[in-house]
């Protein structure tokens, strides 16, 4: 295997100011690059902070919305637990239930549908 020949100022051009400075620009740039790209997409880089922040963001507004629920939720309960007319009231709206001398109607979504064709229809 023959290697190529190696002319006698090769080590000249190697060590000229002008290779030099080419060499340190390229270090630079490449550092430069590296850093970028690091800042933007590395692990703490500027646009996973921003999607973390909007993760975060959603994630308050999910909390604050459960909390709500929560609330209304305990509301509910301690009114069932003391108030009977309101147990009431729901159990009939929930379940149907209705005291012995109450009689329940339940429509159906087809007498609905011709009741409301009955009203558009009458002048």
């Amino acid at each position: 295997m023959a290697y190529p020949k190696v002319t006698k100022n090769f080590s000249k051009r190697v060590k000229s100011p002008k290779m030099k400075s080419r060499v340190k620009m390229f270090i630079w740039t490449l550092g430069f690059v590296l850093l970028f790209f690091y800042f933007f997409w590395g692990e703490s880089g500027f646009l996973r902070m921003w999607f973390l922040k909007h993760d975060i963001n959603a994630l308050e507004a999910q909390i604050t919305s459960l909390q709500v629920q929560k609330q209304d939720m305990l509301w509910e309960l301690d009114k069932l637990k003391k108030d009977k007319e309101y147990l009431m009231k729901y159990a009939a709206k929930a379940y149907g239930y209705a005291r012995p001398d109450q009689t329940v109607i339940h429509f159906t979504q087809e007498d609905l549908s011709k009741l409301k064709s009955d009203e558009s229809s009458e002048p």
